[in-house]
Formats: C-alpha cells, structure tokens, sequence
C-alpha cells in the first residue's frame, strides 16, 4: 500500500488554521459513478500550520487503476457516499451571514480530481466556488450609519453530487449579509452574502443607526450564477434609496480574500 498523503489548495487563498475539508476517494475514474469503490469514505483533513492534517491514516488501494478524490467544503460529518455519488448532499446556507463564521460556513466549495494514480506525492485538490456571491455596495448619504443589512426573497437550500452537480430546492428566507472591514472605493459600505445559484427577485432593507428602514425589491428576475459575482450598487439619502445591478457578472476569483470588520457600525 501506498500512503495517500495530505491534500492541499491549488489556489492564491489558503484555508485557515481548523478548517476542515471532507474527502472521498474512490478506485475508478472513468464509467458510471455507482460502480466506483470506495476507499476514503467522508475522510475528516483539518488545515495546520503544516498542511492539512488527516483524522486517521488513509492508504491506497491494490493496484494502478486510476481513481478519483473529491473534497467538499465545510466538513460534515453527515456525508455519505450515496449521497454524493447520487441522491445528492443537502446543503443550507446561513441565515445569518454577517460574522466571518457564518459567512465561511455558507460558502460551498468542492474539488474533483479524476485519473489520479496511486502515488506517494501530495495530491492537489482545486477547490472551487459553488455557488454565487452577491456584493451590496452602499453609498449612503445620510447623517445616520448603517447597522444591519438583509436580503429577502432568495432561496438557500441546494442539492450537489456528482451525477446532478447543484440542484435548487427552495427554503426561501432572509439572509443577514455581513460588514467588509474595507469597502470598495468611493463607497461608504460594502456588505457580502452567498446564496445558492438561481434566478430571483431579491428585496433589500437596509437599517440605519437611527431605526429609519431603507427598502428595495426588484422588479425584475435576477441571475445569480455558480462561481460568480453580482454587484448590487445602492445610494441612501435621507428621502430615497436607488439600486442597480451590474449588468457585467463577474468571476469569483479563487485568489480574493474576504476580511469582515471586527464589529458592525454603531
């Protein structure tokens, strides 16, 4: 047997210090997927100062069929083989998104590697973004800062395997976006949340110090897509609030990183 070493990030942005990863391994790379053999099931790979740190030792399996390794994440214990290679793996974003913690566990991320030999080197997994981001850039001109910022009217519930990739299964409901330390420029605030990939008419309320409401609904359907970036540009004065979407959609760049402010504006 051969040790199957520890997996890193092939990206510019490096996991942190106790995430943990998810990882499947499975003898076989090419077919139908149910007919993979297991060989990690929901393997548990917790980020270090060194690298990622296995929950046990993991080998590779007889013989120089080629494989397949996927990651996903955040970890959950609850994953099972059947549910990736088919039925799907449920996924929830938080409701509440304005703590990094929220935010972090809201992001969806897998990685699949195909044709892998048995080998004694590090395999990389690239992870990617699954689902869309959406960046609320507020220009306010009003005497008052702002303290909360909500988005309504998206769903947060999808479904992922390897078969189906995402499937959309609803649980629409509000979302509390969260705070970036630096906002974009010529911007007073930038708020951030993520949702899974759909076609919406989100609405928007924006709360100031002063307990004055600012709200938007859209009048159009909206496309959010997987791995992508919607800018939502929005001015408050103390009479009205405007918006409008960007019309260019933007990659969700693997390299960018996202500091949320040690506290909101009060």
């Amino acid at each position: 047997s051969v040790p199957a070493g520890y997996f890193t990030k092939a990206t510019d942005t490096a996991f942190e210090v106790g995430d943990a990863v998810s990882v499947f391994g499975f003898k076989g790379a090419e077919g139908n997927v149910l007919t993979w053999q297991s060989w990690i099931t929901n393997g548990k790979f917790t980020k270090s100062e060194s690298g990622f740190t296995p929950d046990q030792t993991y080998y590779w399996y007889e013989g120089e069929e080629l494989g397949t390794v996927v990651g996903l994440y955040p970890y959950n214990a609850a994953y099972t083989q059947e549910a990736l290679l088919a039925e799907g793996i449920e996924f929830c974003v938080k409701s509440d998104q304005s703590t990094h913690a929220g935010y972090t566990a809201s992001d969806l991320m897998a990685a699949v590697r195909l044709g892998v030999a048995p080998t004694a080197e590090k395999v990389v997994l690239e992870f990617n973004h699954l689902l869309s981001k959406l960046v609320i850039d507020i220009n306010n001109q009003t005497s008052a800062t702002i303290s909360e910022v909500y988005v309504d009217g998206v769903k947060g519930n999808i479904n992922y395997s390897l078969t189906t990739n995402l499937t959309l299964q609803g649980g629409e409901g509000t979302i509390k976006a969260g705070r970036l330390a630096l906002a974009d420029e010529d911007l007073n605030e930038t708020y951030v949340l993520v949702i899974p990939p759909q076609t919406a008419s989100p609405s928007l309320a924006i709360t100031t110090t002063d307990g004055t409401q600012y709200t938007y609904n859209a009048s159009e359907s909206i496309e959010f897509n997987s791995g992508k970036v919607r800018h939502l540009k929005v001015t408050i004065t103390e009479q009205s609030i405007s918006t409008e979407f960007d019309t260019i959609v933007n990659d969700w760049s693997a390299d960018e990183e996202v500091e949320f402010a040690d506290k909101p504006n009060t």
